[in-house]
């Protein structure tokens, strides 16, 4: 609709009017909703296009008989975008009927979501700032109107999201939804939920969701924190995990099987987390076992989520060839790699000129973030195979020098957990 010809608005009041003649006698628990993220540049002009669009679907619905007269209608602004509703969206005059609704779609920050430029990692004070200012706004731009996020969610949790951070994420943003009194509904394509065994992927994810939807206080690890990594050949040390308790107090600490760990020999607690004896980390590290997750252990608090928290063992994983000369340009370049136990966490990218190949300007984010590129530019199997995108290579071959592509792994804190990839074309 952004680009609105007379064949396409015939093409949505017909399908409209088919829709709302064959569901007119359904209950008033079905709900209409015009268009899906309706596409469209973010100019006034294309808000307009699909604001006309929704005038003419509500006149359709209203006017088709049966409960159409009275049905829940849920309205969409310009790609289901918070910014374009506030600024550009169109409210239904009251003869229109007052039964609709508003609905928007969250997706923020981008940077964090789809692991972009580094930013790998959220939950600080400035971070839950920046998502209750986003939906401040839509409150008080429609103040009295039923309001829904009609889709959230992250990218992943525990590969292209780190997990501590998607469960703070989830949490707050329920919580402020709430607090606003907007109905969340989860994006999800399979990635979070197994509907074939009607279970959670990351079951402390789910859990985290339910008592946030409840308003029951969920126990938190800190960002990162969701891992307890353990370097093959270092002296191994207690190990801490940041905890939030947010009032909750320690119930208990459980292994993979769900026999209670002992405080005081096998780990200890304070206000800001627990910290495992190295007495224990050491118990798990049998002889003949794999690099990768050697235990698992769960933190129970007086009330919500249980948190599983995944004790890594790893080294630097390893490449047989760290240059590539004149890949392919048509398809992706796939590295195989030998992982060691390590979880990718984001890659950067410099020409031999030490500038950034792609979006120079994040010269000015902090050092952590500088240069690095988003994923889907990069991508890995979590088996053995790292993957730096066609588009990505093109830009290699046309920047007229090699690229050193660093890909940086879990945990970002350790320096020598890095593995360099130079492709050139001659």
């Amino acid at each position: 609709m952004s680009t609105p010809t007379v064949e396409k608005q015939q093409k949505f009041e017909d399908l409209w009017t088919q829709i709302a003649a064959r569901l007119k006698l359904k209950s008033e628990r079905l709900i209409f909703e015009a268009l899906n993220e309706p596409a469209g540049g973010g100019t006034q002009a294309n808000a307009d296009a699909y604001n006309n669009a929704n005038l003419q679907f509500q006149n359709i619905v209203r006017n088709s008989g049966g409960y159409n007269k009275n049905r829940i209608t849920s309205l969409e602004p310009l790609n289901g975008n918070s910014d374009y509703g506030n600024a550009w969206f169109y409210k239904i005059p009251a003869g229109w009927g007052d039964k609709w609704s508003y609905q928007f779609h969250f997706y923020s920050p981008y940077d964090f979501l789809w692991n972009a430029w580094g930013k790998t990692l959220w939950g600080t004070d400035s971070d839950k700032a920046a998502v209750w200012q986003q939906m401040a706004d839509v409150a008080g731009n429609f103040t009295g109107i039923p309001t829904s996020i009609g889709e959230f969610g992250s990218t992943d949790s525990g590969k292209i999201n780190e997990s501590a951070s998607v469960w703070l994420w989830f949490d707050y943003v329920i919580r402020t939804a709430r607090h606003f009194g907007f109905v969340t509904f989860m994006w999800d394509n399979g990635s979070f939920f197994d509907r074939a065994a009607g279970t959670w992927r990351d079951t402390t994810l789910g859990q985290v969701m339910k008592y946030a939807h409840m308003g029951v206080t969920n126990t938190l690890a800190e960002p990162g924190n969701s891992t307890v990594w353990v370097r093959q050949g270092d002296l191994i040390t207690d190990k801490t995990i940041g905890l939030r308790f947010s009032g909750n107090t320690l119930a208990g600490v459980y292994n993979g099987a769900g026999q209670a760990l002992t405080s005081g020999t096998q780990y200890t607690a304070s206000s800001t987390g627990v910290t495992l004896k190295a007495s224990y980390i050491t118990s798990l590290l049998v002889p003949g076992k794999p690099l990768g997750s050697i235990g698992t252990i769960v933190i129970k608090s007086n009330q919500g989520a249980d948190l599983k928290i995944d004790i890594r063992y790893y080294k630097t994983p390893t490449v047989a060839t760290t240059s590539y000369q004149s890949p392919s340009t048509s398809s992706s370049l796939s590295i195989p790699v030998t992982l060691n136990g390590a979880k990718l966490a984001t890659v950067k990218a410099l020409k031999a000129d030490g500038s950034i190949l792609k979006d120079d300007w994040t010269i000015y984010l902090p050092a952590s973030q500088a240069g690095r590129l988003t994923w889907n530019d990069f991508d890995y199997n979590e088996s053995n195979t790292l993957i730096i995108s066609a588009s990505i290579i093109n830009m290699v071959k046309n920047a007229g020098q090699a690229v050193t592509f660093t890909f940086e792994f879990w945990p970002r804190y350790d320096a020598l957990n890095t593995v360099p990839i130079t492709v050139s074309y001659v």
